[in-house]
């Protein structure tokens, strides 16, 4: 256990035992919900940018900058795109994976 353990960040409290113990299914949610949170910030960032060049572009010399709305709104429609096909990856995934339960842990080998 020791030379699998990080050196750079040496625990000494837990040494090791994070190898042995399962994820727990609250970690997976707080990971999901960060996930969730990104991707809601970077939405919002896109409409923000489109909906500040297309204001900044109808002032008559900023004219070239209704060329940048038209890639920021490209932009936006292939996230949502994106968005999209990552929400259907997610339920196609949770319709075939089934989590292994964490509660009563099997041993591997019994010695004697």
């Amino acid at each position: 256990m020791g030379i699998l353990e990080n050196t750079r960040k040496p625990r000494p409290a837990a040494s090791g035992r994070w190898i042995m113990i399962p994820r727990q299914p609250a970690a997976q949610g707080r990971r999901r919900t960060r996930i969730i949170r990104r991707r809601r910030q970077t939405f919002l960032r896109l409409l923000s940018v489109a909906g500040a060049t297309l204001v900044l572009g109808l002032i008559p010399p900023l004219r070239w900058l209704l060329l940048a709305n038209l890639a920021a709104d490209l932009m936006v429609g292939v996230y949502v795109w994106r968005l999209l096909e990552w929400k259907k990856r997610e339920a196609e995934r949770a319709r075939k994976v089934t989590l292994i339960e964490a509660d009563s842990p099997q041993p591997i080998a019994q010695s004697g």
